[in-house]
This record gives structure tokens, sequence and C-alpha cells, in this order.
């Protein structure tokens, strides 16, 4: 989240609020049955919250998209990633390459 003037920029956890596809408006929907489908939305309701206060705002809608602007960027805990890959001397640890759906252990790349 990051603020400036009177506006407050967010992420939206996307899959966290259950959207299939938000670039169409479609979340998962699961039936009386158990079968998952998808259904088309509309707006989001927002409420904010803090010292003791809710105030619902007139909520969120957005223009659907068929192209995807990506900002690449470490994310948090990366630096711990990265020292769980580094042995004490500094040096790489051997990184093991494995075929997806494979079943038996694979060698190293060292």
């Amino acid at each position: 989240m990051r603020a400036h003037g009177d506006v407050v920029d967010i992420r939206i956890p996307w899959m966290l609020l259950t959207f299939a596809d938000p670039s169409s408006h479609l979340v998962y929907r699961v039936g009386a049955s158990g079968v998952v489908t998808t259904e088309k939305v509309g707006a989001m309701g927002i409420s904010l919250a803090g010292a003791g206060q809710v105030s619902a705002t007139s909520g969120y809608s957005w223009p659907g998209w068929t192209t995807v602007q990506w900002h690449e960027r470490r994310k948090a805990g990366w630096t711990d990633v990265r020292s769980a890959m580094l042995d004490p001397t500094g040096g790489d640890r051997s990184v093991t390459a494995c075929p997806i759906g494979a079943m038996t252990p694979c060698a190293s790349t060292r």
C-alpha cells in the first residue's frame, strides 16, 4: 500500500478474492452440488478500517484488459532466500534441476 496526498494505492490480491480472471471480471463460484464455475461480477465493495472506525467507499470498478502490465521487483524475503542458497564460505550451493513430474531424485547441476 502506498499513499500520496488524499489517494491510497493498494495492490489487490486477486486470488485471495477468488478471482479466476480479473481482466474479464470472472470469479470462482462453488454451486450447491460442489461444482466450481465462474461468474462475471461488477464493482468490488471496499471498506477502510482504522482507529476504531469503518468507512465504506463507493467501491472499485475497472476496465477489462487483454495485455498485462508488469513490474519486475524482488519480493519481501528475497535476501533470506538468497542467504539460504549460499553456504557459510559465500559459495553457491549446488542446484538441483529436475524435469516436471520426475519420480526419482535428480542429479545436481554442479
